[in-house]
């Protein structure tokens, strides 16, 4: 929130107001898995989300656009945590879950695949 109000006072300069604000946030800002000690980081999520929708209704009429980008589930230490270590419950977890590589693309249009 600090790194966005710094930038907002700077962009909203007559004739510099236009860009755009990514706001990483997360699904589990709409929905909170049931797993223990969580709560903080849902709470933080959710309200990622509504600073996100509040700033984007202030600005409208602006050129600055206000996104948030809402990453699923993503294999790796952070959900093996949630279960404990528990490899049964992990792979319980993730059950369902198609894998998604992002594709970027370079400045030159080509697509580069992260893997």
């Amino acid at each position: 929130m600090y790194a966005t109000h710094s930038v907002l006072n700077r962009a909203m300069k007559p004739g510099s107001a236009h860009g755009t604000i990514l706001n990483i946030t997360s699904t589990t800002a709409l929905e909170a898995p049931p797993f223990p000690g969580e709560a903080v980081y849902h709470a933080n999520k959710a309200c990622q989300e509504g600073f996100t929708n509040s700033l984007r209704n202030e600005l409208v009429g602006t050129d600055i656009r206000v996104l948030a980008l809402r990453p699923g589930v993503v294999a790796g230490h952070f959900h093996r945590q949630r279960v404990g270590g528990d490899e049964g419950a992990y792979e319980g977890f993730m059950e369902g879950y198609e894998l998604v590589l992002p594709v970027l693309s370079s400045p030159r249009g080509r697509l580069f695949r992260m893997c």
